[in-house]
């Protein structure tokens, strides 16, 4: 820069993501920019350099205006635009937990046998099923978080149960009240044949 030269304009561009599985904190929809310059030229040599924040109202003289962030909001339907999870259901109940920083929380059952109507950042639920929470702050977009949760096929698809449900073999199965975790019991009867020689 040299004295008495022209106005300078510095513009910048700002990109904001486009997967809804970053868009889950508060306002995240609220995006606010701020630049800094810094300046220590030859004819003012300071140990500190000149400082300057960019201006959230218009620059009017030196040092004019108040400093501050430049705000703008990203229209997004968070409707459409909703974090999604999938959750395996490995024991009798498993915790759905909302994003963080939310002064209310509203639980709803999309699909799935369990009905939920609760109010909590958190959710226990014992069944599969797609549950969707509403999550709300003062001054922020409501935005939307839905979990996807199924059966532990490894355990749901026992093969022992199969074949005694198909009455192959004979036996009975067990839920353990604990873990929810399936045992069968199996009856094996071995014949045995004496042959005379």
């Amino acid at each position: 820069m040299k004295a008495n030269s022209a106005t300078h304009e510095f513009s910048f561009g700002v990109e904001v993501v486009n997967d809804c599985k970053l868009w889950r904190a508060p306002c995240a929809n609220q995006i606010k920019n701020e630049v800094v310059a810094t300046y220590n030229g030859v004819e003012n040599p300071k140990t500190t350099p000149i400082a300057s924040k960019s201006f959230k109202s218009e620059f009017t003289s030196c040092f004019g205006g108040d400093e501050g962030t430049s705000d703008f909001v990203v229209n997004v339907d968070f409707l459409k635009c909703v974090y999604k999870e999938q959750v395996t259901l490995c024991k009798l109940t498993t915790t759905l937990k909302a994003e963080d920083g939310f002064t209310s929380y509203q639980w709803t059952t999309v699909s799935g046998t369990e009905t939920v109507n609760a109010t909590t950042q958190n959710l226990v639920v014992s069944a599969p099923g797609v549950y969707r929470v509403a999550k709300s702050k003062t001054g922020c977009a409501t935005m939307y978080e839905e979990f996807t949760v199924i059966p532990n096929i490894y355990k749901a698809n026992h093969p022992v149960e199969s074949m005694i449900a198909s009455k192959q073999i004979s036996g009975e199965t067990y839920v353990c009240p604990s873990t929810g975790e399936k045992n069968t019991l199996r009856c094996i009867c071995v014949v045995r044949t004496l042959l005379s020689i």
